[in-house]
């Protein structure tokens, strides 16, 4: 059921919205609805692993690549030495104004950092440590974003992590043409 803003400019308390309070009350002034939702049939989209960016081994020293048939693999004892802190990087995906679930399928031993960002990486949307991939990752888009980043950053703690796929859940999509601010 669906909370459908109506074109009213101010209301007075009637038997229809007397229980209306903050959100909802502003949302029946702003016309928005609060209950859109457009993922009932699924993702918005799966990436596989092999689509993101990762690490590379370097002959000379050693290291054995991140990327390991569709999915990046890290272990500190086989890794430790790839330079740089960051497993993995991408997808670069255009996304609109909205609320958005992450889920990744795989494994993590220990801890790993997460970035969500856009603008070339420079604005962060999103940090987060995790120690498994059991529940999403909320990320709340304010505006259109064309190159959407998520990042994975290797921690001291982190001692191996496998990850196969993200799916990108939409749980709100923001009408057309609006932002949220």
């Amino acid at each position: 059921m669906s909370v459908l803003a109506r074109d009213v400019q101010e209301e007075a308390p009637t038997e229809t919205n007397i229980g209306l309070v903050g959100e909802e009350r502003m949302a029946r002034r702003r016309n928005i609805d609060l209950t859109r939702r457009a993922d009932e049939l699924g993702p918005l989209m799966t990436i596989d692993a092999s689509v993101l960016t990762c690490q590379v081994a370097m002959p000379d020293d050693g290291t054995v690549a991140l990327l390991r048939g569709p999915a990046i693999e890290y272990s500190a004892q086989l890794h430790d030495r790839i330079p740089g802190s960051r497993l993995f990087w991408g997808p670069y995906v255009s996304l609109r104004a909205g609320v958005y679930l992450f889920e990744f399928t795989g494994q993590i031993e220990g801890e790993l950092r997460l970035e969500v960002a856009h603008r070339r990486g420079n604005i962060l949307l999103k940090t987060a440590k995790l120690n498994d991939f059991d529940r999403p990752l909320c990320v709340v888009v304010l505006q259109h974003v064309r190159d959407l980043e998520v990042r994975g950053i290797k921690t001291e703690a982190l001692r191996a992590l496998r990850l196969e796929s993200l799916a990108i859940h939409q749980a709100y999509r923001a009408p057309e043409g609006d932002a949220l601010e």
